[in-house]
């Protein structure tokens, strides 16, 4: 925490972070960086004006000991700026990786944490195998688990499990969270907390080559 404190967002410097809350198995902050571009406006007479554009980048995260280490709250669709940020101020002692997990297996790990209903709706599925010159890719939903189905389209052909998304029946209502092979997981902005936490708790460790 008190890295990051020594590296706050100013104007000038154009990226930093901001610590939100320490605790001693986790740092919460967001990371804002700043982006200028230049827009030009011509007119139907041929005059030009140029406009100064600025925007700000944020990136809400979570620091923990614990897996996964580094976790990003509302990712963007790139975190370069982010990363390289954080590695240079902690003196560049971490590494970043590309994590790929099992979405069905942590699906499964969901439900029987909850030890609640649930079915998966929605699961799509890229690279399978059909023949020696083709690979497909296929979505199936379903008002009931697709799991099963799946299984038997897929047999014993390679492919790769892209997305599931599981529907909970749980004390809050019904939840719908969708677990992606990136290691990511999508829920609504109503999502509990004490959800998130269970979310954080069971997921996979990381596919090994």
């Amino acid at each position: 925490g008190a890295r990051l404190k020594s590296a706050p967002f100013s104007e000038e410097t154009g990226d930093g972070f901001i610590v939100d809350r320490i605790r001693p198995d986790f740092v919460e902050g967001r990371h804002f960086e700043k982006i200028v571009s230049i827009e030009v406006v011509e007119t139907p007479f041929g005059q030009q004006s140029t406009y100064e554009r600025v925007t700000y980048r944020e990136v809400r995260f979570r620091l923990s000991g614990n897996y996964p280490q580094i976790e990003m709250l509302n990712p963007p669709r790139t975190a370069r700026t982010f990363l390289n940020r954080l590695a240079q101020t902690l003196d560049f002692r971490v590494a970043v990786e590309q994590l790929t997990v099992s979405p069905i297996e942590w699906a499964n790990k969901m439900k029987r944490s909850m030890g609640t209903e649930g079915f998966v709706q929605t699961i799509q599925i890229s690279d399978l195998v059909i023949d020696e010159w083709t690979t497909a890719k296929i979505g199936l939903s379903g008002r009931r688990d697709v799991l099963e189905t799946a299984s038997k389209l897929i047999a014993k052909r390679r492919h790769n499990v892209e997305k599931v998304n599981l529907l909970l029946d749980t004390e809050f209502g019904k939840q719908g969270i969708v677990f992606s092979a990136d290691g990511t997981a999508q829920v609504p902005d109503t999502f509990p907390e004490e959800l998130c936490a269970q979310v954080r708790s069971i997921m996979p460790k990381p596919k090994v080559p």
